[in-house]
């Protein structure tokens, strides 16, 4: 069994985090009113099922690539 762990640069902590898109239940996204340079700044909360929650905020791109992530599952 191979896990693929989706990676993610969050702005607010400065630092990438890594979860796996098979134990994510839900994700929130809000608008947080920043840009930077052309791209929005988004506030991503992705729930998993063990029943923890990560909170980053991240750009268009990081967005993307996280519904991206999700839409196969």
């Amino acid at each position: 069994m191979s896990i693929k762990f989706v990676e993610v640069y969050d702005r607010s902590k400065d630092h990438r985090i890594y979860f796996n898109p098979e134990n994510v239940e839900a994700v929130s996204i809000e608008w947080t009113e920043k840009k930077d340079y052309s791209q929005t700044i988004h506030k991503v909360f992705i729930y998993l099922r063990c029943g923890h929650t990560l909170i980053c905020e991240t750009n268009d791109d990081g967005k993307n690539k996280i519904l991206k992530a999700l839409e196969g599952n």
